[in-house]
């Protein structure tokens, strides 16, 4: 196993965090590599390094210093976030839910990671699950529009009409100027609510109601 020499890393991650600006690109990859070298144990610097080699588009080597910043230091939301994101985008979707759970567990007063992890059981196919908690998001944060939104998507997808029309109207209620929520419900009521109402907002749209409300 490597020596740790703790304390050793920062002012090498100073050195870094000073050069990456720059665009000294080279000489902030030594400075982070050689402050995990120097300490190994130090979840922080683990943590930037990472970070910094996803930004030069390294993404398996992000993972793997994120993934060891985790096991030293199981508390910090955006090495959560961060692994969840990289997993995500893999469509590697099981693993990512890990992540975003331990992610909503540190932060449970933060709807937009109850709406992420929301969205990666929505992928998936875990509905009722997806809908526990958006329906905890909007209970904790009844103006946090996304949830609303969500909520009529899954409920529509699970056959709850009436349920799915009820949030939609709701997030159109909270952002009337959104258009895309507008045209959402829209659609939402040509499938399962009324044709007439669905003509009447798509009416109100092309005039440009929303404008003006």
């Amino acid at each position: 196993a490597a020596k740790s020499t703790p304390g050793a890393a920062m002012p090498l991650f100073r050195l870094g965090a000073l050069f990456a600006p720059q665009d000294r690109i080279e000489e902030a990859t030594d400075a982070f590599s050689n402050a995990v070298k120097a300490d190994p144990a130090d979840a922080e610097a683990l943590r930037y390094f990472a970070g910094h080699l996803v930004g030069l588009g390294l993404d398996v080597e992000a993972q793997t210093a994120f993934e060891a910043s985790w096991h030293i230091k199981p508390s910090k939301v955006s090495t959560a976030l961060h692994l969840a994101g990289i997993h995500t985008a893999r469509g590697h979707h099981e693993l990512a839910l890990e992540y975003l759970v331990a992610a909503r567990d540190l932060r449970p007063d933060s709807p937009e990671f109850g709406k992420s992890l929301a969205i990666c059981l929505i992928h998936l196919a875990k509905h009722q699950d997806a809908l526990d908690v958006l329906t905890a998001v909007a209970e904790d944060h009844p103006q946090f529009v996304d949830a609303h939104h969500l909520i009529g998507r899954v409920a529509f997808a699970m056959g709850r009409n009436s349920q799915a029309l009820k949030a939609k109207r709701t997030a159109v209620d909270l952002d009337p100027e959104n258009v895309d929520l507008r045209i959402s419900l829209a659609e939402a009521e040509r499938h399962i609510g009324s044709k007439p109402v669905a003509v009447d907002h798509l009416n109100r749209i092309l005039a440009g109601d929303h404008l003006h409300q």
